[in-house]
């Protein structure tokens, strides 16, 4: 069954509920919520097998970025230059409005991230449904790496709600 599929389903099931009374709504309701309770712990290993495959997806994600960065930089400076790298998560889960967080890394944190000493390249990648996104930053020295990393550090902040 398709999104579409369901999506008009449900659409459909609302317009019949609208016309039920409100005791056979109740009575659904708490016969809902006993089969929930009764598969409680079905439903919790489904979410955890979820939430599993999210973080290998993250990591492979993480994986992926880091060897196409490598890729292009060898490409680039020919093995030529040292590259010193820092990978973090960006999380803009604290923004109200994901959109507002992304706009806030395009037009504040990107750039201000570009103008750090020893800055060579910076790949963003957009935060997964869980606002979580990833950054690959890549300095020209181990020390001007180390800075930015201390400067963004866990639990560090651009900005409230980032």
């Amino acid at each position: 069954m398709s999104v579409a599929d369901i999506c008009g389903a449900a659409k459909r099931a609302a317009k019949v509920l609208a016309r039920v009374d409100t005791a056979t709504k109740n009575a659904a309701l708490e016969e809902i919520a006993a089969a929930l309770k009764e598969r409680a712990e079905e439903i919790l290993e489904a979410n955890a097998r979820d939430m599993q495959a999210g973080r290998v997806r993250r990591e492979e994600r993480d994986e992926m970025l880091v060897a196409i960065v490598c890729r292009q930089v060898q490409d680039t400076v020919k093995g030529r230059y040292p590259m010193h790298a820092v990978l973090i998560e960006v999380d803009t889960s604290g923004q109200p409005d994901p959109q507002a967080g992304l706009k806030n890394l395009r037009e504040e944190t990107v750039p201000r991230v570009s103008q750090a000493p020893g800055f060579q390249a910076g790949y963003w990648l957009r935060p997964l449904g869980d606002a979580k996104g990833t950054a690959l930053i890549v300095f020209d020295t181990e020390e001007h790496a180390e800075a930015a990393s201390q400067e963004l550090s866990v639990g560090s902040s651009a900005r409230p709600g980032l």
